[in-house]
């Protein structure tokens, strides 16, 4: 308590500092009415926070927070032309302004990827880790063949031949099920081996 008093009689005894912290004091009054009768004369604080958003990103950008290289481990059958897509995330924009949420849904919603880590490596990566999803069967809907993974999300419906060596399920509930029809399937080895389509 005794080392403030001491400091509080200095500032007290020093008119230089006492002038640079009444100016001071002046200038936050002035820069708060000023930011009130704004507000005041606008209705809104928003495009004021936007703008800062803006200039913060901006400057980031100057300091080399900006994307130069996009990183992508796990890719097998997405192709990198999808995920650069999905992402749309162009080389040279501000890495700090990237929604990693969003990104993350978009790539979630291709085809092949099942889950997906999206990060930023500072200070200039996009750093994208994909986990694909397994076919486990074709589905025959109709006269048209679909690859189905476990949850019986359709991958694709073409270049199917690479996938001639599983089984083809057929049937309304088929390609959701086909996962367990399989399992149930391999307990039985003989009869397995035998079968080509359900």
């Amino acid at each position: 308590m005794g080392k403030i008093r001491k400091i509080l009689r200095w500032m007290r005894k020093n008119r230089i500092v006492k002038r640079i912290l009444n100016g001071l004091f002046l200038l936050v009054i002035v820069a708060m009415l000023l930011f009130g009768a704004h507000v005041w004369i606008t209705g809104s604080i928003y495009s004021d926070a936007d703008n800062m958003v803006d200039s913060a990103l901006v400057i980031t950008k100057g300091m080399g927070f900006n994307l130069e290289k996009i990183v992508i481990e796990g890719r097998n059958k997405t192709s990198q032309e999808q995920i650069l897509t999905a992402i749309n995330a162009p080389i040279g924009s501000a890495l700090l302004a990237l929604n990693l949420e969003e990104q993350k849904q978009k790539l979630e919603n291709l085809p092949w990827v099942e889950k997906v880590l999206v990060s930023r490596r500072l200070p200039n990566k996009l750093y994208l880790k994909l986990v694909e999803r397994s076919p486990v069967a074709l589905w025959q809907d109709g006269t048209k063949l679909y690859l189905v993974d476990k949850e019986g999300k359709i991958l694709t419906d073409k270049n199917l031949d690479q996938f001639a060596f599983l089984k083809v399920v057929s049937g309304e509930a088929a390609a959701e099920n086909a996962d367990k029809i399989l399992q149930l399937l391999l307990q039985e080895k003989n009869l397995e081996k035998n079968i080509v389509a359900l």
